[in-house]
């Protein structure tokens, strides 16, 4: 599966089990554009792990700038189920690899007004 957004695109690359109305695991390659950011948001059936390839920026977890919030390649922020975050790529275009645990629905987003 492949989107594009406003803030760039992501791809699925992996899901387990491959077959099943929500997958227990999901691995998406997020690729955010020089300024793009995606909407304050949190899921309550899976957590992340944003692991950060390439470019940078800035994140936001629960609505408070996390230990890792200037991110750079080779950083690795978690994000639990049911915690607020965002993603500003302020300071160039950005690759990150996401991990989804739990169940891992595209309608598993809630986002902030």
């Amino acid at each position: 599966m492949f989107k594009f957004r406003p803030w760039g695109f992501w791809l699925v690359l992996w899901r387990w089990p491959l077959f099943s109305k929500g997958p227990r695991y999901k691995l998406k390659l997020l690729y955010f554009k020089k300024g793009g950011k995606c909407s304050l948001q949190r899921h309550a059936l899976r957590s992340e792990v944003w692991r950060f390839v390439f470019g940078g920026g800035s994140m936001d977890v629960e609505h408070h700038k996390s230990p890792a919030s200037d991110v750079m390649c080779g950083i690795v922020v978690h994000v639990p189920v049911n915690v607020w975050h965002q993603y500003h790529a302020d300071h160039s275009a950005t690759l990150v690899l996401e991990t989804q645990r739990g169940i891992c629905l595209e309608s598993d987003i809630e986002r902030a007004q």
